[in-house]
């Protein structure tokens, strides 16, 4: 019984958490990102659909302020100017067209940690950090009544 209430509680917490992430979507407007500020949650996908004439490249923000076209190291490359990139840690991403960076062809992703969901009714129990990030789960069942899961 305990491995069916755990393994349903281990479902729901992935479940919740898989359905909580979405896919946001850059597109190029002459030469320009649209959206070229956005801000997302952890876990979140960011979908760059361009073109090879607007190849995408993560900098720093130094080299983002200073219109440079110096990559970032371990930063996302979309020599196509189409690619898929997943956020997993708060912070903020700068990018640019490599050949447009000089006309102010750039964009910022600011990513945000979930902080809370909010729930109507009564709360059974508790499950955290969402997303998950460290080496172990808390479940809290604060009306166990001493009973044992």
């Amino acid at each position: 019984m305990a491995r069916i209430f755990f393994t349903s509680i281990f479902l729901l917490f992935f479940y919740i958490n898989s359905v909580s992430q979405t896919t946001h979507t850059i597109n190029i407007s002459g030469l320009t990102f649209s959206p070229d500020k956005i801000t997302i949650a952890v876990g979140d996908t960011v979908f760059f659909n361009g073109s090879s004439d607007h190849p995408v490249l993560e900098v720093s923000e130094d080299t983002w302020n200073a219109e440079d076209d110096t990559p970032l190291s371990g930063g996302f490359s979309f020599s196509s100017g189409v690619g898929k990139v997943a956020f997993d840690a708060a912070g903020t991403h700068y990018y640019i067209c490599e050949n447009h960076v000089s006309s102010g062809m750039k964009g910022k992703i600011i990513v945000s940690e979930t902080t809370s969901i909010e729930s109507s009714g009564k709360q059974k129990f508790q499950i955290y950090p969402n997303p998950l990030n460290i080496d172990y789960l808390t479940i809290l069942i604060p009306e166990a009544n001493n009973t044992n899961y």
